[in-house]
């Protein structure tokens, strides 16, 4: 489950790294215009081939999409792991003001590199990669961005999002100026089986770490099959 583009797009080079170990399922919002939470949590379920078998992973956004999506499941997933995700909204002021903005104001290909470097991948990225998230970021209608900012500032976990028996991992950006460590304290006191994978790196980090988010996902699902710790 993507982040905030809502593509899929960028997990290119994570499905790639996975896709002979485990079978994946790339969800995709971009048939899904301004919907509510809820509405993206059933496109999720009715996407999903083995709700009851399947690891969830969901990246920063898609964490409250994921939330909402457990409440509507019968029967909950094997698993789930939260990388970059929040509850309460990270940096509410800044969010506040982009979500306000006139449509034609959020204009991704005039943001600086260096701004793409620090809150997105990291000093190291090369253009080319600047180059195709900023590509991916301009495809993305700015009504939806802007909508999906709304509903991240109006998110309210609710009483059956707490105490959930299933295995939670969540995956901790050590150098994340987007979203700050404290956003895993909520995930660790919700979930009874919880563990925390800290890899160095920015928010992107399953772009820019991609073999060592890969690495931790296979042994989850290890952990799964049988009950190997994993670290």
């Amino acid at each position: 489950m993507p982040g905030l583009d809502g593509t899929g797009i960028l997990f290119a080079n994570l499905i790639n790294q996975l896709e002979e170990e485990i079978e994946i399922t790339s969800i995709s919002y971009t048939s899904k215009s301004q919907c509510s939470l809820g509405d993206l949590a059933i496109f999720v379920k009715d996407k999903m081939p083995d709700p009851q078998n399947s690891i969830i992973l969901a990246e920063s956004f898609s964490g409250l999409v994921a939330l909402t999506l457990l409440e509507k499941l019968l029967v909950p997933p094997k698993g789930i792991i939260f990388a970059m995700c929040f509850v309460e909204p990270p940096c509410k002021v800044l969010l506040r003001v982009v979500s306000s903005l006139p449509i034609n104001s959020i204009l991704w290909r005039h943001i600086p590199e260096r701004v793409y470097r620090k809150f997105c991948l990291e000093k190291s990225a090369t253009s080319e990669e600047i180059a195709n998230l900023r590509k991916v970021l301009c495809n993305v209608n700015p009504r939806v961005i802007a909508h999906r900012l709304k509903l991240i500032l109006t998110f309210r976990a609710s009483q059956k999002s707490q105490n959930w028996g299933i295995p939670c991992a969540y995956i901790q950006a050590t150098h994340d100026y987007s979203v700050p460590d404290k956003a895993a304290i909520w995930f660790s006191q919700n979930f009874e089986n919880f563990s925390l994978k800290k890899i160095p790196g920015p928010h992107f980090l399953l772009q820019s770490q991609t073999r060592q988010c890969a690495k931790f996902i296979l042994d989850f699902d290890q952990f799964l099959e049988t009950g190997r710790k994993f670290s």
